[in-house]
C-alpha cells in the first residue's frame, strides 16, 4: 500500500432516515473535522469489498485532508451490516469514534417506503410490511439492536455517540453541538437553515394514511401509496422488543416511541429561533404501545435531513 495521507479516525454509520445528511453537513463546517466530500462512499459494507480497494477508498476520499483533528464520513448502511464494524476495525484499529442517529422505527419504515417509491422503486401498491426495494426490507432495516451490540463489541461503548431524531427535531443546534461535544470540539454557533429533500404530504383518509400526490407527479404505473392502519399498528408492534433493547444498549431514553406515532404535523423549526431558545425540551416518554393518533394531515420528510425537513415527518 503506497497511500500516505489522512486516515479516518471517525464515522457516521447509520441510520437512514434519521438527520444524519444534515448532521454530516454541519459537523463537516467545523475547523477540526475533514469529512469526505462525497457523505457516503458507501465501501465498508460492500457485497463485493476487497482490502485491495482500501487504498482507492482513501485516496478518493481523504487525500485532502490537513491536520483537522478528525477526519470522516458517514455511509448509513455500515451501522446495520454485518461486516462493516469488522472491516473498520481491522484496517483502522479499535481507538475509532462513532456517531449513530436513530429514528422512531414505524415513522421511520413509511419515511423509508416513501424514499423508495419516489425513487421508482415501488408502484404504490407493496404493503410496507412486505416492501423491499433497492435492497432494502423495510422491517430488519428498521431494528437497531444487532447493529448497537455489534459496534458495542468491537469498538467499546464508549466510544459510541447515540442520539435521537427526536432531538434534531426539537433543538437543531443542541442536536449538532451533542455530536460535536462527544469529539471534544468547540460549539458552532448556528446551524444551515437550508431545508433539505422535503417529501410528501400525508394525511388519515378514514384508517389509511395516505400520501398526498397529484397525479401528474406519479410516474407510470404508479398509484399514490395508502398505508392502513392496521398494518401500520402490526408494523409497530413487531419494533416493541427492539425498541427496548435498543434503549437498554444505547441508554438513549425511547420511551415515547412505543406510543403508536400519530404522524400529525410538528411545529416547523426555524434554526435561527433555535438558536436564540436555547436547547428544545424532550418530549415525554410513553408508557406502552397504544394511541389512536386520527389526525388531518402529516408530512413526511422521506428524504429530510433538514431542521424544517426534520420537523415534519
Amino acid at each position: 500500500m503506497t497511500y500516505s495521507g489522512r486516515v479516518p479516525n471517525f464515522f457516521v454509520p447509520g441510520v437512514q432516515k434519521a438527520g444524519t445528511t444534515y448532521l454530516c453537513r454541519q459537523i463537516a463546517r467545523h475547523p477540526d473535522i475533514f469529512f469526505s466530500k462525497m457523505k457516503e462512499p458507501h465501501f465498508f459494507h460492500q457485497k463485493h469489498f476487497t482490502e485491495e480497494a482500501i487504498e482507492d477508498y482513501l485516496t478518493t476520499h481523504f487525500t485532502d485532508a490537513g491536520d483537522e483533528r478528525w477526519v470522516g464520513e458517514g455511509s448509513t448502511r455500515y451501522f446495520q451490516s454485518d461486516e462493516a464494524a469488522a472491516r473498520i476495525a481491522k484496517r483502522f484499529g479499535t481507538d475509532l469514534r462513532f456517531i449513530v442517529a436513530f429514528r422512531q422505527p414505524t415513522e421511520k419504515a413509511v419515511s423509508l417506503y416513501l424514499h423508495n417509491f419516489k425513487r421508482g422503486r415501488l408502484t404504490g401498491r407493496e404493503s410496507i410490511l412486505q416492501m423491499k426495494a433497492g435492497g432494502v426490507a423495510v422491517v430488519p432495516f428498521s431494528l437497531f439492536a444487532h447493529g448497537c451490540r455489534t459496534y458495542i463489541d468491537t469498538f467499546g461503548r464508549e466510544r459510541i455517540h447515540f442520539m435521537r431524531y427526536d432531538d434534531l427535531v426539537a433543538d437543531p443546534l443542541g442536536f449538532v453541538n451533542s455530536a460535536l461535544g462527544f469529539l471534544d470540539l468547540a460549539p458552532i454557533e448556528r446551524t444551515s437553515e437550508k431545508l433539505a429533500n422535503a417529501g410528501y404530504n400525508l394525511a388519515w383518509e378514514g384508517d389509511d394514511l395516505v400520501a398526498e400526490i397529484p397525479p401528474e407527479s406519479l410516474a407510470a404505473g404508479q398509484v399514490r401509496p395508502r398505508f392502513p392502519r392496521a398494518e401500520l399498528e402490526e408494523l409497530h408492534a413487531m419494533f416493541l422488543k427492539d425498541i427496548a433493547e435498543t434503549a437498554a444498549l444505547s441508554g438513549l431514553d425511547l420511551g415515547h416511541w412505543w406510543d403508536f406515532p400519530t404522524f400529525l404535523n410538528k411545529p416547523t423549526i426555524d434554526p435561527a429561533e433555535a438558536m436564540r431558545r436555547g436547547p428544545g425540551r424532550q418530549r415525554q416518554g410513553g408508557k406502552g404501545p397504544g394511541g389512536k393518533g386520527q389526525g388531518a394531515r402529516a408530512r413526511d420528510a422521506e428524504g429530510g435531513d433538514g431542521p424544517a425537513a426534520a420537523s415534519r415527518s
